[in-house]
Parts: C-alpha cells; structure tokens; sequence
C-alpha cells in the first residue's frame, strides 16, 4: 500500500496498491506500508482498525442461561426498562457487544440482580 500524505500536516490525500511518483515532493511524501486501517497523521501509518464484535439477537439471547432468561423475563412485567430492552432486542437483526445500548442495558440488569457483574462481563466477552 502506498499513502500520499501532507508532510506539513500529515493528512492524506491518496492511497494506491501500485508505486507512483510524488508530484511535489517540497509538499507531499509517499509512505509505503504493509499495514492497512485508518490513517494516523502523527504516525504516518495506519491503525489497526477496530473489530467491531456484532453478533445475531439469537446468538445473544443463547448466552444467558435459561435462569437469567426468565429472570429478564420477569422483570419485563414489572420494568420498563426491562421491557423496553427486551423490545429492542425483538426489533434488531444484530447485536453490537460494545454498544451503549448493550453496555447500559446489561448494567442495569447487574444493578437490578437479574446477572451479576462477572456473567454480564462473561455474556460480552464469550
């Protein structure tokens, strides 16, 4: 991978699988690299790029056990949020691990006793 990059600012302007010449060279450098990502102007380099961790509702839902599934499923008849979450759930497609969505909704059901913090940690983390 090749990179045209400001060498006053390091933002870049381009990049190529093949070599090509710098056409101001008193502006712009040309930096070869076997990395790929998201450009880092102080680096010069790229960055690994996040993974984002999205997994199906189905393959969400299988990592509670079936305790903690009824647990929530109680709580939806006396919680909003409980309700609300297992809502959601009903009308994404997807789960991001790492969302707020997932990250608040699973602190609250550590904060209500429907999981404690090691099994909410464990269901993100499988």
């Amino acid at each position: 991978m090749y990179v045209l990059y400001e060498l006053e600012t390091g933002r870049a302007h381009s990049q190529s699988s093949l070599p090509f010449v710098n056409p101001k060279p008193d502006i712009y450098g040309v930096k070869e690299t076997l990395l790929s990502g998201i450009w880092n102007e102080q680096t010069l380099d790229f960055d690994t790029a996040p993974v984002k961790r999205i997994i199906g509702v189905s393959d969400f839902i299988q990592r509670f056990t079936e305790a903690e599934q009824e647990l929530l499923i109680s709580a939806t008849k006396t919680s909003s949020k409980a309700d609300a979450f297992v809502g959601v759930l009903k009308l994404l497609g997807h789960v991001d691990l790492d969302s707020d969505f997932i990250v608040n909704s699973l602190t609250k059901m550590v904060q209500s006793g429907v999981l404690t913090k090691a099994r909410a940690l464990e269901i993100v983390n499988v």
